[in-house]
């Protein structure tokens, strides 16, 4: 059913996002309940079995959360449908086929739809699994809200875990009835901090309001590794069952080097927020000593088959033409395409990014996965721009006639000492590809698209920044980096890069250099290189610096010529390179 699925929610997003301020109807407000749920207000995409077909679907709620609502009631359980259905039945199960909101079928209406229940349900000791079944299209919404917990479906009699797919959370919310329910709300964060040294940070967590009353303020005591930071005041608008930012400001104490503060939240409207299990975060602090400029890698997924990814060729050619010193666009395309099939890249279409086209995220940072539109890009880019960690700059040059091959010279430096694993990875696009005809649902509507709403349904278009791979994987090339970094020192790296054979035009390719924290994932920084013009061999670029040249494997031991995997080349000058050979020399 997984795969299923993911061949049925391509082309969902856009829908989604298009509609949004359509569905977002008020509900009925409960002075005396509490409001549960993994979701916001946005719709990220939507799933289902296809056109006339049952789909049942849930959250989960862990046995230890449920304690402190133990003998309280679920009383109506809130659902979001992108589209009309049939035959809709709430659904509260401990884990199995049982359902013990039983109760009369009912029609869905697109929006949100409040599920009465006819016998509440008593909290007890047990994971619950609370949600709906319906017989429809794609039409359980999702939110963009990632939670372990916030994505089920039911299949072959068992509960499916859908968390590591990328498509958010479940649009579902229920009500908890009782007395004296608790002050609570659940803390959480995607941030990662980078600061250079002596300034001030601002932290913006984001907290969901579990409370049974709206939180007005919260009082907030922030440490740094370890160490009380202070404590903090802070203004809040945040209704029942809804997420809203934490937005304070601190001036670190700290070195540079890698951090962590430790957010926790104490008080709710001046009363004790009496759960400690999720009142807490941890946000990673990198204070810089020096820092660089950062250029943003934008990585699309797109197609020609979707009639809805004009909107993300609009976004990346503005951006790229807007900001051409700090935007990197990589456009890798996907289903059933003729370029598609990018080498490496299925982590990107599937995991990350859940198969939603269009999608992008920038420089891989979870808080800055976007629906491919220009406004969100040029946001994420303007808060991202500044305060690199690390540079890099990079050259390419061809090593033989036929051009199957090309050498990558990377620079790279940090502004601090570190421990953290890095990597370089290589992609490499190809621009002017095609034409191929590209779908285009905008036509005759008023969006601006700078031009492609004038356009007709289908358009013949010649497209940039296509990928063809990402090399030597995904997450870059083992060695590329030392593991111990030291701040200032100057990484040298050679990478003989065998070109992938989907180029249509190898005169029109560029390589995208980018320095990957194999921890975080994120990308630290990037640049673009182009062919220099010049026919180089390995010898020549061994003699560039030096006549003589000795070569080892990564073993030490001396080699006549530069074999495949890393070679340690040392110049008669003193110097030395590593240089990773792939594929045929």
């Amino acid at each position: 059913m997984k795969d299923k699925l993911k061949k049925l929610t391509f082309a969902m997003l856009l829908m989604a996002m298009a509609s949004t301020a359509a569905f977002a109807e008020v509900l009925t407000d409960s002075s005396d309940d509490v409001v549960w749920g993994y979701c916001d207000d946005d719709i990220y995409t939507s799933l289902g079995m296809g056109e006339n077909e049952p789909f049942k679907c849930a959250i989960r709620i862990p046995s230890a959360v449920l304690a402190k609502y133990k003998g309280c009631t679920i009383s109506r359980i809130d659902v979001r449908l992108v589209f009309n259905v049939t035959e809709l039945v709430p659904v509260i199960s401990t884990g199995g086929s049982e359902n013990y909101a039983d109760q009369p079928a009912r029609l869905g209406v697109e929006g949100w739809n409040e599920i009465e229940l006819e016998n509440p349900y008593t909290i007890g000791t047990n994971d619950l699994y609370v949600g709906y079944q319906y017989v429809g299209s794609f039409a359980a919404a999702t939110s963009k809200i990632r939670s372990e917990y916030g994505i089920y479906g039911f299949e072959e009699g068992k509960w499916e875990d859908y968390s590591e797919e990328g498509w958010g959370s479940f649009s579902i919310r229920f009500h908890i009835k009782g007395n004296n329910l608790p002050m609570d709300v659940a803390m959480m964060t995607n941030e990662s901090i980078e600061s250079p040294l002596g300034e001030s940070v601002k932290l913006t967590p984001t907290i969901q309001n579990l409370s049974p009353e709206k939180v007005n303020s919260l009082t907030v005591h922030c440490y740094i590794d370890g160490v009380f930071e202070g404590s903090h005041e802070v203004a809040a608008d945040i209704e029942k069952g809804k997420y809203g930012l934490l937005p304070f400001t601190i001036t670190p104490s700290a070195s540079p080097g890698m951090h962590n503060i430790k957010i926790q939240v104490v008080s709710i409207n001046g009363k004790q927020d009496v759960d400690e299990t999720n009142n807490t975060v941890t946000i990673p602090l990198t204070v810089i000593g020096k820092s660089f400029a950062r250029r943003i890698v934008m990585e699309e997924i797109t197609g020609t088959w979707c009639g809805h990814c004009p909107r993300g060729i609009h976004a990346m050619k503005t951006m790229a033409e807007k900001y051409p010193d700090n935007f990197i666009g990589i456009a890798v395309h996907g289903g059933d395409d003729e370029m598609a099939g990018a080498d490496n890249y299925d982590a990107l279409l599937y995991n990350i990014l859940g198969g939603n086209f269009p999608s992008s995220i920038a420089n891989r940072n979870s808080k800055y996965r976007l629906q491919a539109s220009l406004g969100e890009m040029e946001d994420a880019m303007l808060a991202m721009k500044d305060n690199a960690i690390a540079d890099i700059k990079a050259e390419m040059s061809v090593l033989d006639a036929d051009t199957t091959a090309v050498m990558i010279k990377t620079n790279t430096e940090f502004g601090m000492d570190l421990t953290v694993p890095f990597r370089i990875a290589y992609v490499v696009v190809e621009n002017g590809v095609g034409p191929y005809v590209q779908e285009n649902y905008y036509s005759g509507s008023n969006v601006d698209l700078g031009g492609l709403e004038k356009e007709g349904q289908y358009i013949y278009m010649t497209f940039n920044d296509v990928a063809r791979g990402i090399y030597d994987g995904f997450n870059g090339v083992e060695g590329s980096l030392p593991s111990t970094i030291k701040s200032g020192e100057v990484y040298s790296y050679d990478y003989r890069l065998q070109l992938p054979q989907n180029i249509d035009n190898k005169a029109n390719i560029e390589v995208v250099a980018m320095i990957i924290n194999q921890d975080s994932g994120e990308i630290a920084n990037a640049c673009k290189c182009k062919y220099d013009g010049k026919a180089d061999n390995i010898r020549d670029i061994m003699d560039a610096t030096s006549k003589e040249t000795i070569i080892y494997n990564i073993n030490g031991i001396r080699q006549d010529a530069p074999q495949r995997g890393i070679n340690i080349i040392r110049m008669s000058n003193g110097m030395t390179r590593k240089m990773m050979v792939t594929g045929e020399k």
